[in-house]
C-alpha cells in the first residue's frame, strides 16, 4: 500500500513524548508499506535528521514554516473553528501537498492532528484520510481546569 504521511513537526529527537509516538508509529507504517513523508518544520531542525527516515520511508519532504500567531480571544470565541486549525493554516503547506498528491498516486493519506487534515478539507480525494489526535484537548482542558487561575486563563 502507498501511504502519504503529514505531519505538521518532524518527530525526532526522540526526546518528547509525541515525538516517540509518532516516530514510532510511522516508523511501524513504513517497514510494512510504501511511506512517503512530508513534515512541517516549525522548530528548524531542517534535514537533519533525513537519513532517519530514508531508513524506512521512499520519500522525505522536510518544509520550513512560520506558523500564524495565535489570535486574541475575542476572535477566537467568534469562530467555529479551533484555534490550532488557524495557526497552522498556510498557502505553502497546501500547495506543497497537492504538488505530493499530484507527483505520486496513494492509497490512503495519514494525518497526524487536525491541524493537517484541513489541508485535504477542499481536495476531491477518492483515497481513504486517517486523522490521529494525539491528544484530547477538551480532556486536557478539564484536567487542567483545577490550577486555572485568572479570568483570562479561564476563558481560554
Amino acid at each position: 500500500m502507498r501511504i502519504l504521511a503529514l505531519l505538521p513537526l518532524v518527530p525526532y529527537p526522540l526526546n518528547r513524548g509525541t515525538h516517540q509516538r509518532v516516530f514510532h508509529f510511522i516508523q511501524a507504517i513504513g517497514q510494512r508499506h510504501d511511506l512517503s513523508l512530508l513534515m512541517l518544520d516549525p522548530e528548524g531542525v531542517g534535514d537533519a535528521y533525513d537519513t532517519v527516515f530514508s531508513a524506512f520511508s521512499q520519500h522525505v519532504e522536510v518544509l520550513p514554516v512560520d506558523l500564524n500567531a495565535w489570535r486574541p480571544l475575542w476572535q477566537r470565541l467568534l469562530s467555529p473553528l479551533p484555534e490550532t486549525m488557524h495557526h497552522w493554516a498556510l498557502a505553502s503547506v497546501q500547495a506543497a501537498i497537492q504538488a505530493r498528491l499530484q507527483a505520486q498516486a496513494f492509497d490512503l493519506i495519514y494525518c497526524e492532528d487536525i491541524c493537517m487534515a484541513q489541508y485535504l478539507m477542499k481536495l476531491d480525494l477518492k483515497i481513504p484520510v486517517v486523522t490521529d489526535r494525539n491528544r484530547v484537548d477538551i480532556e486536557f482542558m478539564y484536567e487542567k481546569r483545577p490550577y486555572v487561575t485568572g479570568l483570562r486563563q479561564k476563558w481560554l
